[in-house]
């Protein structure tokens, strides 16, 4: 059913979902300064975004989804939290085909590999995949 994939290009340009890690400012992350209408729509709807705050937004230009995530630096478990919390997200809203580049945002790969098998695991049994890009 379900299939995870670590790849090193963005093979698929059917995601319904891409989301973005980040862990310092949301406003510099790249795909924000090559949309214009999506910085707008974030800056006026989300203006304090905490550590663990998940964020679903339109796309625009792209053609999908997008969900922020203000990832924790040194904290394991919350991190396993926000991972449970955006996979029932996924399974609410739906999503089957979702990226997640520069899942290796973590230095310690023992967090890399528990976050990898609770996705792992999660989908096991449906019809969603994941591609993760390494960079």
């Amino acid at each position: 059913m379900g299939k995870i994939r670590i790849v090193n290009n963005i093979i698929n340009s059917n995601y319904d979902l891409q989301i973005v890690l980040f862990n310092k400012s949301l406003y510099k992350n790249r795909m924000l300064k090559n949309n214009y209408k999506l910085k707008q729509y974030i800056n006026s709807k989300y203006k304090n975004i905490k550590e663990g705050d998940i964020i679903v937004t339109p796309g625009f230009n792209i053609k999908k989804d997008i969900m922020f995530i203000k990832i924790p630096i040194n904290n394991k478990n919350k991190l396993i939290n926000i991972c449970n919390r955006v996979l029932k997200l996924i399974m609410i809203n739906e999503y089957k085909e979702i990226l997640i580049p520069n899942y290796n945002i973590y230095k310690y790969k023992y967090i890399n590999k528990k976050i990898y098998s609770i996705i792992n695991k999660y989908i096991e049994n449906k019809d969603i995949n994941i591609d993760l890009t390494k960079n």
